[in-house]
């Protein structure tokens, strides 16, 4: 069952950019992770807006902190006012793969327009995602990044 219309998934995809992504695959919830990094704020007193922004321009321009699970995570300023805290993995982090944000793109297409398990690991699916979907020429096989991603997307 679809989370969101087609329209607003192909939006979203967009924004994953055409370079890379570094994928977080660690046990941890986003709402963990959260707390722990506010909390290091807090203790620094950096976690209110204006502190936030004074902080981390002296760290020209971003932070790494690690958190309990051993992964990095990289802070910087937020481009959105009420978001004013832009976190993601560090590069090479624990329990980060580095990926192009591509792959990250058609595996989460792949999900998305399955229409059962099968789907998942079918190179002629893979195929119509690519070509009506995303544009992009078909290819001879699913390559294990896909696989990868889909197991990690999909709790397989």
């Amino acid at each position: 069952m679809k989370q969101m219309p087609e329209p607003d998934f192909m939006s979203i995809l967009k924004k994953t950019g055409n370079s890379v992504t570094d994928f977080y695959y660690g046990t941890m919830d986003i709402n963990s992770i959260c707390n722990e990094l506010k909390t290091k704020l807090v203790r620094l007193k950096a976690y209110e807006k204006e502190a936030y922004y004074n902080w981390i321009i002296k760290q020209d321009p971003y932070f790494c902190f690690r958190i309990s699970d051993g992964s990095d995570w990289l802070m910087r300023k937020g481009n959105h006012n009420a978001r004013y805290i832009h976190i993601h993995p560090g590069k090479h982090s624990y329990k980060t793969k580095r990926l192009k944000s591509r792959s990250l793109r058609i595996a989460l297409s792949i999900i998305y327009f399955s229409k059962n398990e099968q789907d998942l690991f079918s190179l002629d699916h893979l195929n119509h995602i690519r070509k009506d979907k995303l544009d992009l020429p078909p290819v001879k096989a699913l390559s294990n990044t896909y696989k990868w991603l889909i197991f990690k997307l999909t709790d397989h």
